[in-house]
This record gives C-alpha cells, sequence and structure tokens, in this order.
C-alpha cells in the first residue's frame, strides 16, 4: 500500500485530501466500510475530544455532491 495525505486549511476543522494506492482493487463499498468503522488510539482512550467516528466529523463518508463543507458539517455525529 501506498499513501499520502495532505493537510487543507479550513476555518472550520480539519479535511485532508488522501490519495491511496492498494495491492488490489477494492469496491467502493469495502472502502466505505474501512473509513467508516476506522478508530485508533483516541477512540480507545476516549477523551471528551475525541469523535467517537474520525473520519467524516463523525459522519462518516459522504456522497452529495456540494460535500465537503466543514462549516456545515462540523457537527456531525455529536451529541
Amino acid at each position: 500500500m501506498s499513501a499520502q495525505c495532505h493537510r487543507v486549511n479550513v476555518v472550520d476543522g480539519h479535511m485532508a485530501a488522501v490519495r491511496v494506492r492498494l495491492a488490489k482493487a477494492a469496491e467502493p463499498g469495502d472502502l466505505r466500510d474501512a473509513f467508516d468503522s476506522f478508530t485508533a488510539l483516541p477512540q480507545q482512550l476516549k477523551p471528551s475530544s475525541a469523535p467517537a467516528r474520525p473520519i467524516g466529523c463523525g459522519g462518516g463518508v459522504r456522497d452529495e455532491p456540494d460535500r465537503p463543507q466543514p462549516r456545515l458539517d462540523r457537527d456531525a455525529g455529536a451529541a
């Protein structure tokens, strides 16, 4: 696997432009599931600042043609 990630400066939240090359072909649904189910150490430690789902502001992968919009989606998944 080869991966690149570029942090994109936005007013609200963070965005990343991610390019991933996989050793074998993957179905879009498999990639969506991988992003939607991703967790890391902050989710295991459960500090109040860590979202339960770190990708997509807790809202997961978005398909709308007018996305991404961090200012509108920054509270997605908030309790």
